[in-house]
């Protein structure tokens, strides 16, 4: 007789008590760095290098207007601009 695998979320394992406490504090933080290495991955890859563009300025001047914490539309705007910007000056392309 087979038994069916049990599938729990993190959230779940760390209120069952399954996992110590002081790993779950490392659990909750990886999540974030997982997507914050994707969005840096993306954001300099081009092709099978690292480039740095108006794109990657861009995405650098959103993050710093979040991490100032300022509004998520305020954030996207701002990167546009200064890729557009940076784009229609002929500077990083």
């Amino acid at each position: 007789m087979a038994r069916e695998p049990v599938q729990l979320s993190w959230p779940s394992i760390l209120r069952l008590g399954l996992v110590q406490t002081s790993l779950g504090g490392v659990v909750v933080l990886m999540a974030p760095a997982l997507l914050t290495a994707l969005v840096v991955t993306s954001a300099l890859a081009d092709g099978d290098r690292l480039h740095l563009g108006a794109d990657t300025v861009g995405v650098a001047v959103g993050g710093l207007v979040l991490w100032r914490r300022g509004p998520l539309v305020v954030a996207v705007l701002a990167a546009v601009v200064v890729t557009a910007l940076l784009r229609l000056s002929g500077w990083l392309g």
